[in-house]
């Protein structure tokens, strides 16, 4: 009998579904996540407007962001093939950063008072670096589509 070897990059999970039918840039994305996690402390997504049945909804899309520490809010402003993001945050950063997935330079802000905002943003994964005063863990927002 001769047994037939599987690939290391074909295992069966315990639902007994392998992975042999996702797409390689999935994979490589997927992996790529996983590089890109920096140190710091991440905020959680606390809310999200998509996905919360209101009725009269705004147009805007609103979200929020809890960690330990803290919080930050974003208004996203769909303006079709662009996106403009406003929000603060607390405690009050010094700067913020928008980070794009894929890229390797993201947006950066001058904070002023907590208050923060993004123009001319793509469509897209992003997600926000919130830097504090010097010797202060930068704090990073979970990865949203908009």
């Amino acid at each position: 009998m001769v047994r037939r070897r599987r690939s290391r990059d074909v295992r069966p999970t315990a639902t007994g579904v392998s992975n042999e039918h996702v797409p390689e840039t999935v994979v490589a994305r997927a992996k790529a996540a996983f590089r890109h996690r920096a140190a710091g402390v991440y905020a959680d997504l606390a809310f999200d407007s998509a996905v919360v049945e209101q009725p009269a909804c705004r147009e805007d899309r609103q979200l929020r962001f809890e960690h330990s520490d803290g919080l930050a809010e974003l208004v996203i402003v769909d303006q079709g093939e662009t996106c403009v993001i406003r929000g603060w945050a607390h405690p009050p950063p010094e700067r913020a950063e928008l980070e794009l997935d894929g890229q390797e330079v993201g947006l950066i802000w001058k904070v002023s008072d907590g208050a923060l905002v993004f123009r001319d943003v793509p469509h897209g994964l992003i997600r926000v670096r919130l830097d504090g005063a010097e010797g202060l863990a930068p704090v990073y927002t979970a990865w949203v589509r908009i």
